[in-house]
């Protein structure tokens, strides 16, 4: 062996970037799931509820 591990030194740049993506991707997913979270798991289906496009028009065709 050569010795014990020393872990490369990175600029502070690249590490508060990676955290700031990080926490970005985090909350993006988080909202994405609250949007569509019952979606992806199958327990609604999308065409089971009425379409956010649809609120407020009346129905007059």
């Amino acid at each position: 062996m050569s010795g014990p591990f020393v872990p490369p030194k990175v600029p502070a740049f690249q590490r508060y970037s990676a955290k700031f993506l990080g926490g970005t991707m985090f909350f993006f997913l988080m909202y994405r799931w609250r949007e569509d979270g019952l979606h992806t798991l199958g327990i609604r289906k999308a065409w089971d509820e009425p379409s956010h496009h649809d609120a407020g028009h009346d129905k007059h065709h």
